[in-house]
């Protein structure tokens, strides 16, 4: 079922019935079941939906609320070592970012657990033989989103690698494979 819903989230018609629906309410807690897949989709899902929706009130009401909110599962994933988990939290806080919403924005920066973990993802030295190696899922990647999150979120400007250019050119976010 998470599955369906981060493909139903891929879809601008869709998102804001889904976000209408509730399904905030049931996808933050599960970006905490014990079943990786589950997190993983449910997190992707989360992402798909933080993605050009116009109106983020949704996302600031959901700061910590339900299950540690939208900032508990930013904040777990980033933290976790997992290069996919990474990479999707990575995404989806790029996306918010993007949003241009000052609020939302303000407070993505006084979190600083996830400002720090974004800082320290983004200062990993990325050996060039591994860049290749994971495809969009690798490391190289989600520190060139990381800085460009920090350089967005004006909490750490970071000049951007050598390989990228430091913008978004990500093409969607990095959706878990099941």
């Amino acid at each position: 079922m998470t599955a369906a819903i981060a493909v139903l989230a891929l879809s601008d018609d869709l998102k804001p019935q889904l976000l209408r629906l509730g399904v905030f309410d049931v996808l933050i807690p599960l970006t905490e079941s014990e079943s990786i897949e589950v997190q993983g989709n449910s997190a992707a899902a989360l992402g798909n939906l933080s993605s050009k929706v116009g109106d983020y009130a949704l996302f600031l009401s959901s700061w910590n609320q339900p299950s540690g909110g939208i900032h508990g599962y930013l904040s777990r994933f980033l933290a976790s070592g997992d290069p996919t988990f990474q990479h999707i939290a990575i995404w989806t806080l790029l996306q918010l970012l993007e949003s241009g919403d000052s609020k939302l924005i303000e407070t993505i920066n006084k979190s600083d657990q996830v400002i720090k973990a974004v800082r320290e993802i983004s200062e990993k030295n990325v050996e060039p033989e591994d860049e290749g190696e994971e495809g969009e899922d690798g490391e190289a990647e989600v520190v060139a989103l990381a800085k460009r999150c920090l350089e967005i979120s004006g909490t750490g400007v970071v000049p951007p690698s050598d390989k990228s250019d430091g913008g978004s050119s990500f093409g969607g976010n990095p959706a878990y494979k099941t």
